[in-house]
């Protein structure tokens, strides 16, 4: 996420309302090409009711879903459920772009293996 207004403004444009909701309690990043929310994605209902009813989500068009270094985190049955919500939501074509380390041995991959053995993964 972008650190300030600024920022944000020469990345997307004059035209975001990110200016009204990066910076507050919202959570919410929106422009007019995409809306990032931040929240638990365990909590399904949550995050359903933000995109469907405060951000009007449209979950009939096609879909990208980007998660990077997200569903390694979680127990197994959280990532399915994550994954599940994901698919019963969006009625019309989804892709889900998932990132996680692919090189346990590089510094960033030696950082995520310690971090999930720590966490007891």
């Amino acid at each position: 996420m972008a650190k300030n207004e600024a920022m944000v403004k020469h990345l997307f444009g004059d035209d975001t309302d990110a200016a009204k909701t990066a910076f507050g309690n919202n959570s919410m990043f929106l422009s007019p090409q995409f809306k990032i929310l931040a929240a638990d994605v365990r909590d399904s209902t949550i995050i359903k009711d933000k995109l469907v009813n405060e951000l009007g989500v449209d979950t009939s068009l096609p879909t990208l879903v980007l998660t990077e270094c997200l569903l390694i985190y979680m127990k197994g049955e959280d990532s399915l459920g994550v994954l599940t919500w994901l698919r019963e939501l969006f009625t019309g074509d989804i892709g889900v772009v998932n990132y996680e380390v692919i090189n346990p041995d590089d510094p960033f991959g030696r950082t995520m293996v310690e971090n999930l053995e720590n966490r007891g993964c």
